[in-house]
């Protein structure tokens, strides 16, 4: 399956900054996510796979909006990565622990096992008035439908509690903005982060656009 163009993670500068030193990024854990219907069936295909632990990196293959920034990176240290999505692709396919990639599905469910239908008239994952139990990562309601979803799924067997992480490398990175709720000094602080002096690196416009405050000035 061929990623879209472009992948972006909405995350912090934390991230970035293990990215340029290490060429890694985190997976974190999805029994901290805020949506608990996301989770619960995130923790079925864990169990219906036999695994002790699943991690899932997501991205979103839309253009910057106010709610990736708000939900995902809601603070004066959070960031939107860019990434060029065939280099990142290729990358995580490499990686030991993947298990599953693809587009998130987006459904309508108005009650009832067996009323759930997508959005476009394709196959539906349901199997004998059941969701098919490889498609439990990439199924969600159809009010998460602006998100664009690009999942890559990490299963593992072993009990180990470290941190888990993939390689991510440097070179995959097309660009990165800074939240709009950033101060100048970090764009300057990550701009001399070592390995960042080839990536274009701007403070998001989204809340705060001379150019398109001119319009008004201009107008009639």
């Amino acid at each position: 399956m061929t990623p879209p163009y472009q992948l972006r993670r909405y995350t912090h500068v934390s991230a970035l900054r293990s990215i340029f030193a290490d060429q890694r990024m985190r997976l974190g854990r999805f029994k901290d996510w805020e949506d608990k219907n996301d989770s619960h069936y995130v923790e079925a295909y864990r169990r219906e796979g036999n695994f002790t632990d699943v991690r899932i990196l997501c991205l979103s293959a839309a253009e910057e909006d106010f709610h990736h920034w708000r939900s995902f990176a809601f603070s004066p240290d959070g960031v939107l990565i860019v990434f060029n999505g065939t280099e990142l692709h290729n990358a995580l396919l490499r990686a030991p622990r993947l298990v599953a990639h693809g587009p998130m599905e987006y459904h309508w469910w108005t009650g009832g096992l067996k009323r759930l239908k997508r959005l476009k008239p394709d196959e539906p994952p349901l199997l004998g008035g059941r969701i098919r139990p490889d498609r439990l990562p990439f199924v969600k309601r159809k009010h998460f439908q602006g998100e664009r979803e690009y999942r890559y799924v990490f299963g593992f067997t072993d009990s180990s509690k470290q941190e888990r992480n993939v390689d991510v490398p440097t070179a995959s990175i097309a660009r990165v903005w800074l939240s709009p709720w950033s101060k100048a000094s970090s764009l300057h602080a990550i701009r001399r982060m070592p390995g960042a002096n080839s990536i274009q690196i701007n403070r998001s416009k989204l809340l705060n656009n001379k150019e398109w405050r001119a319009l008004a000035d201009r107008s009639g």
